[in-house]
């Protein structure tokens, strides 16, 4: 009868890879996996499943992977993740990926040697190429911040949270709405309530967040405002969406430099509910950390206990709180 051995030496690999292959590892190569199935079936070789099971056994351990802990809003994910992972007699190993792809496809390898039970992860972009690989690997992932027909997943709908901003500004009587950041969900959802209450975007000041940290805000939001102020001469928008709280926060600073003030002049709203959103009274809407953590734990758990088959994607409703950043117009 074949062996493990055999099949890496007639595949040409080691028996580490062989294994990786048995156990659907994603850090094999697909041409490599391909060599290795061949010799396997030209071989007859079958895995031993007993053996297989108990190398399964639990390890206690839980990896989770941020995309940026200088961000307050993943901060306050990790820390609500931890309490939630601790108090259920399970090890957490951290990694930040820094909202740098490459970095994120080393911290996603340096867990799985690790060999975790599972992973809770916030991808940097949704369909990358590290994201694809976690559908191949094989313990439970749990996303966080968008919800993925392919993944358990648990997130607020982002498009709904646009569109209440949207429906304040309207409700206060602004008329020249701007929105500063990336085209995403929150802004598809901001743009079209802004279309269904018969009302244009009046101006876009784009941020692409996928291209830099949040240390670079502050310069980046003056930059923004700088090339308006040269297309335009002059800030002429009275309401803005900020698509998170930190932007809210660099721009309340910014529009003071340039002589204009927060809300008499110029209302500003963020994103995420920081915790120093409220210290500096800017309207803005809620993401539940404590609530996201707790379900995505729950999932994560219930799968790495009874391997449930079905996914689950739980979206949450988003909440709007209105701020010192916001008027009534008079």
């Amino acid at each position: 009868m074949a062996s493990l051995k055999d099949v890496a030496l007639k595949a040409g690999v080691s028996p580490a890879t062989v294994s990786r292959v048995i156990n659907k590892s994603f850090l094999v190569e697909q041409q490599t996996k391909q060599k290795v199935i061949k010799a396997m079936e030209e071989l007859g070789y079958s895995p031993n499943i007993m053996a297989q099971n108990l190398s399964k056994k639990e390890n206690f351990l839980i990896g989770v992977i941020i995309q940026d802990i200088c961000n307050p809003y993943f901060a306050g994910i990790l820390k609500a993740l931890e309490n939630e992972i601790y108090d259920l007699g399970y090890n957490i190993i951290f990694l930040h990926s820094d909202s740098n792809l490459f970095k994120e496809k080393n911290c996603i390898k340096s867990i799985m040697k690790m060999r975790p039970d599972g992973i809770i992860i916030t991808p940097i972009e949704w369909n990358s190429e590290n994201i694809l690989k976690l559908k191949n690997i094989d313990i439970p992932v749990v996303i966080l911040t968008k919800i993925f027909e392919e993944f358990n997943g648990v997130a607020i709908n982002h498009k709904e949270g646009g569109a209440q901003i949207a429906r304040h500004f309207y409700d206060l009587g602004y008329d020249k709405i701007a929105y500063l950041g990336n085209n995403n969900d929150k802004f598809q959802g901001f743009q079209e309530e802004l279309q269904f209450l018969n009302k244009k975007l009046y101006s876009y000041l784009e941020i692409s967040l996928d291209k830099y940290d949040f240390k670079m805000a502050k310069f980046l939001v003056k930059e923004a405002i700088e090339n308006y102020i040269k297309n335009n001469k002059e800030l002429k928008f009275n309401a803005i969406f900020a698509e998170n709280d930190i932007l809210a926060l660099e721009l309340i600073s910014v529009l003071k430099e340039f002589g204009k003030k927060v809300p008499e002049d110029i209302a500003v709203a963020g994103f995420d509910n920081s915790f120093f959103s409220e210290h500096f009274g800017i309207t803005t809407v809620s993401q539940p950390i404590n609530e996201i953590s707790k379900l995505a734990v729950k999932i994560l758990i219930d799968n790495i206990k009874n391997r449930n088959k079905v996914l689950e994607r739980i979206e949450l409703t988003p909440r709007l709180l209105p701020r010192n950043s916001t008027m009534i117009l008079k």
